[in-house]
């Protein structure tokens, strides 16, 4: 599969993955196709370069414009979610109907902070490794490639 994106052209990324994709993180059975009668699957590629609607756009900017914690919560459960790790029927161990090889990390700065000072920094880091594809910001809108 070969995407175009920012006149670049991505060929064979390791991104280029199927997953599943919730309506909400809270959600336990992911987006459904009944015309197939099972999860739908979407390109994680496709995923993360999608610009997201306006309505979800306005939500994200909200997330990030907020300070309150509570706000953020709530905001945060009106957003899509995504498995980066494989295909579920339902969210849990029991509900995986295939693993794509990939494994995604969440390091928090608020759950850090006494050890993490350094959290963009970090981030930069990480981004420079052979074996890390993606570095993102919670509630990601771009991409930041490895």
């Amino acid at each position: 599969m070969e995407v175009q994106h920012e006149k670049k052209f991505i060929t064979d990324s390791v991104l280029n993955r199927v997953v599943s994709l919730f309506n909400r993180a809270t959600d336990p059975i992911p987006v459904w196709d009944h015309e197939k009668d099972r999860p739908k699957w979407v390109n994680l590629l496709d995923l993360l370069l999608d610009e997201p609607g306006e309505d979800l756009a306005k939500i994200i900017e909200r997330i990030r414009s907020t300070s309150d914690q509570d706000e953020r919560a709530r905001l945060k459960k009106q957003i899509p979610a995504f498995t980066p790790s494989g295909l579920f029927a339902h969210r849990s161990k029991g509900g995986l109907i295939a693993h794509t090889g990939l494994i995604a990390l969440d390091i928090d700065a608020k759950d850090n902070a006494e050890r993490l000072t350094n959290y963009g920094e970090l981030k930069s880091e990480l981004a420079e490794l052979p074996f890390v594809a993606y570095v993102g910001q919670s509630v990601c809108v771009r991409v930041t490639w490895a």
